[in-house]
């Protein structure tokens, strides 16, 4: 029943964790645009970058077939802050940026400027023309021209100076051409080879290719300003949209150019699905408009209308990649949800258990990682408190600033009818922000970011109108600024209270406070601005998040290991005593834990020690016991009856067998002397070297008889008979009695008789014990050991590894069969030996002749074999036979018989 929960408990966690995998992979498919600051539109492409959470989507969607391609790339990351600008596509119709890096350590020299390539492959920016020496300090600007050659564009300020660059394929730029612009050139646009010029005053100007210049537009300051209109230039006019009025106005050749013609152009275009009077329209081409329109909820997301009509509120992966995402990420979480059950079942499944400082590193790796990653994600979702600090100091800096505003002063310039340029410069001087400000909560004094601006405003009439040199004079700001600020700007105003915006461009984000300026009678007299870059500010964050991150990580990897090292102290002990019981489950009675200390697992160990100690002492005196008993009884016949020792063994078990039988004694024909005469000691000093010399190769004595025993070798060491023999015979040579083996194949039975209180065991053999006879034998024929043909077809490579010779045959009355006698002349002397081989193949002839009863040509062979060695027992025996039966009816024709 445990198991079965055990399995759908694991079932049910690959379940979830599968389950979060795709809701994972199905969160990361989906961006909604939420702030699109570029777009724009050719061949079928909309493309463009968005800013969102720290970094820039780089986007590139088919408008026909809807198939979209995007990546993201880091605003800022370890080197510093990365600026994309002026997306443009090339002749090969892939897309190129302006891409900047600004390094933290503020040195230009490590700065990165280039024009590089959006690889939507390998999700990444590719740097391709170095920048670096041609843009300088220089505004400049990236197009592409219709036939997809990119232009790169560069304005010298100081000299009013454009100069033209083409960018290679190769990787190289070279000059197209410099043209000298109007002295009060503010900005440009690029069209083709037509260049618009727009002047400080808002003037706008027409150079052709040529370089001439051609008056397009001469503001009178009036309504348009530089900063309020979005212009759409064309081969032969030009579009512009009027804030105040909301409506669009042309300036084309036939046009008075100091007159404004009202022109219900694209603007005045309906959309199906949104109102283009949300729209901020970026760019114009064919007859295709493209911008960005203003959702309901506040995004911004880029559209085209005209001839056709798309909104992009979202980028998606295809489905094809979220599939394959989807079943990757499944297959990732359950490859490491089954490794870590595998390493935490085979831990379990220890034969020696499960340690402790496993099973606590398995369950903490899951409870940390989870945490690490909650913790984490929270604080990358915080608003920090950075930001506030931040918005808390710019208002601390307008405080200080207002102290500096001359109330009566600022009261007569507003009630001026125009405002002078040197106004405009004394306030804009005046207004410099301190180096250091006193931290409102620690009391402190902490650096100013200089990358804080200020601005002052006087209010008028309901109307807002700057007194900086940022913007132009006597002009409301209305038409000045971006509309979130300038509606910021006016509640400042209007209800007289400080008002805080945050707003962000393609340049980056931005904090501001307006804070109202109030005479002496409380009336609202102007606003002054503080202002700051947060780009800084997001460096400050990031890093800070980041070494807060890296801390975090440091001090949670720092507990873990402390952890991990508490545990290894408390439990090493407890291995210690784990060890020493397994080698004591083992049979290792001498193995002690012998841990010191008085904590809780000392205590048990020191108690399993004295265990122990007790245990090795009773089984050392049982063992003494066994000795003792096996000195008398034999343990090891027993394990025959598969039983341990003489254990278990009851009457009446028995177990036949077949085993290689051994028989080593001395000759004595009569045996005149016996035990009473000789006494123990003398047979002991034979036994006493036979008997280990047996043990080494697992032999079983089964009897002992005079000098002698008899030896049984079981199936599984038989082939040791022979070793064994002439290992005894060699040490016997030493004595003063002759020793003679013989090894037979014999089958057995071994059991156990008696009653519950006296038994005793017994070791038969079924037709008496073969090995004896051959033992007697070998010592009338004077043959150290003999074997039969059974038993010497048990031992490996027998005829290979051993020196022998066929002696003959003897006749087993039980079956009526001929079993063959081989004589081993190892057990012998070398000269005997080197004598027995010289007459080897004759006495066999001589065998041959005697099997086919040709008993007095076998009787001449051994007689020459006795002329050669007179002491060849195994010769005269035959001399003997074949005298016998010549002169004999009988057909005998064996050595002997048994």
């Amino acid at each position: 029943m445990g198991k079965k929960i055990a399995i759908i408990f694991t079932i049910c966690i690959w379940i979830m964790l599968s389950a979060f995998s795709c809701c994972f992979v199905a969160q990361k498919s989906v961006h909604e645009i939420q702030n699109a600051y570029t777009a724009n539109y050719r061949n079928d492409y909309l493309y463009g970058i968005e800013i969102y959470d720290n970094k820039y989507y780089i986007f590139c969607v088919n408008t026909e077939t809807n198939e979209q391609q995007y990546f993201t790339y880091p605003i800022i990351d370890e080197n510093g802050v990365v600026s994309l600008m002026d997306l443009v596509m090339g002749k090969d119709g892939q897309l190129y940026v302006y891409y900047s890096l600004l390094r933290r350590d503020t040195s230009d020299a490590n700065d990165i400027k280039t024009i590089a390539h959006c690889d939507f492959d390998k999700k990444t920016i590719i740097p391709k023309w170095d920048l670096k020496d041609i843009v300088d300090d220089n505004y400049f600007q990236l197009r592409s021209q219709k036939d997809g050659q990119l232009i790169l564009e560069t304005f010298d300020s100081t000299t009013s100076t454009l100069k033209q660059f083409y960018l290679n394929e190769d990787g190289t730029s070279s000059s197209k051409a410099t043209i000298q612009l109007h002295e009060t050139v503010h900005s440009l646009m690029s069209q083709d080879d037509v260049i618009w010029e727009k002047t400080n005053t808002g003037d706008i100007i027409k150079i052709e290719p040529d370089g001439s210049t051609k008056n397009i537009f001469i503001n009178d300051g009036s309504k348009i300003s530089r900063q309020n209109t979005h212009f759409t230039f064309q081969e032969d006019e030009l579009h512009f949209y009027n804030v105040d009025t909301e409506q669009n106005y042309k300036v084309t050749k036939a046009t008075d150019y100091k007159e404004l013609e009202l022109c219900p152009g694209h603007q005045s275009i309906t959309a199906e699905s949104f109102d283009v009077s949300d729209v901020y329209i970026i760019a114009e081409e064919d007859d295709i408009y493209v911008g960005t329109l203003t959702l309901d909820d506040g995004r911004s997301v880029p559209v085209i209308y005209g001839e056709k009509e798309y909104v992009l509120d979202q980028l998606t992966w295809p489905i094809g990649k979220s599939i394959i995402t989807a079943f990757l990420a499944i297959l990732g979480t359950t490859a490491v949800f089954l490794l870590y059950i595998y390493i935490f079942s085979r831990m379990l499944r220890r034969k020696d258990g499960a340690p402790v400082l496993g099973i606590a590193v398995m369950v903490m790796i899951p409870i940390i990682g989870l945490s690490m990653t909650n913790l984490f994600y929270v604080m990358d979702r915080q608003l920090p408190d950075e930001k506030v600090q931040k918005i808390q100091q710019l208002a601390a800096v307008n405080d200080i600033l207002q102290g500096k505003i001359d109330i009566e002063q600022l009261e007569k310039v507003r009630m001026e009818e125009e405002n002078t340029y040197a106004e405009a410069s004394y306030y804009s001087y005046e207004l410099i922000e301190p180096q250091t400000i006193e931290n409102l909560e620690t009391g402190s004094e902490e650096a100013v970011n200089n990358a804080m601006a200020s601005h002052l405003y006087h209010y008028k009439d309901g109307e807002l109108f700057s007194l900086s040199l940022s913007y132009q004079q006597n002009l409301s700001m209305e038409y000045q600024m971006p509309a979130t600020n300038y509606l910021s700007l006016k509640e400042a105003a209007e209800t007289g209270k400080t008002v805080y915006t945050e707003y962000s461009n393609y340049l980056g984000s931005y904090l501001t406070v307006f804070a109202p300026i109030k005479n002496n009678n409380g009336e609202v007299i102007g606003v002054l601005e503080t202002s700051a870059s947060s780009l800084l500010l997001e460096m400050n964050i990031l890093s800070n998040s980041q070494t807060i991150k890296k801390l975090f990580f440091g001090a949670g990897t720092l507990l873990f290991l402390l952890i991990l090292l508490v545990f290894w102290i408390n439990t090493r002990d407890l291995k210690i005593l784990r060890q020493a019981m397994t080698r004591m489950a083992e049979g290792d009675l001498h193995a002690r834990a012998n841990i010191q200390g008085n904590h809780e697992v000392a205590v048990i160990a020191k108690r399993f020690d004295h265990m122990a100690a007790l245990i090795e002492n009773r089984v050392a005196e049982m063992e003494s016991y066994q000795n003792k008993y096996e000195a008398f009884v034999p343990s090891k016949p027993f394990y025959l009856l598969r039983k341990n020792g003489i254990r278990g063994a009851l009457s009446g078990d028995g177990k036949d067998f077949i085993a290689s039988v051994l028989t080593i004694n001395t000759y004595d024909e009569y045996e005149t002397d016996n035990l009473y005469e000789k006494g123990f000691c003398a047979y002991n000093a034979y036994l006493s070297k036979q008997i280990p010399v047996i043990h080494t190769y697992g032999g079983v004595v089964n009897k002992i008889f005079r000098y002698g025993e008899n030896v049984v070798f079981t199936k599984e060491v038989q082939q040791h008979a022979v070793e064994c023999a002439i290992a005894v015979l060699e040490r016997l040579k030493e004595t003063e009695e002759v020793f003679f083996a013989g090894i037979a194949e014999e089958e057995l039975r071994f059991g156990v008789i008696g009653l519950p209180k006296r038994r005793v065991t017994t070791m038969i053999s079924e037709h008496g014990s073969l090995s004896l006879f051959l033992q007697q034998m070998a010592g009338r024929l004077g043959t150290p050991i003999l074997i039969t043909g059974r038993a010497a077809s048990r031992i490996p490579n027998f005829s290979t590894y051993y020196r022998t010779r066929v002696i003959g045959y003897l006749h087993m009355t039980s079956s009526n069969k001929l079993e063959a006698i081989y004589e081993i002349l190892n057990g012998d002397s070398q000269e005997r030996q080197r004598l027995k081989m010289d007459t080897k193949s004759e006495l066999e002839d001589g065998i041959r002749l005697f099997m086919s009863k040709s008993y007095a040509y076998a009787r001449r062979r051994f007689i020459h074999v006795l002329q050669q060695d007179p002491k060849d027992g195994v010769a005269k025996e035959y001399i003997l036979l074949c005298e016998r039966l010549i002169h004999s009816d009988k057909e005998e024709p064996w050595l002997d018989q048994f």
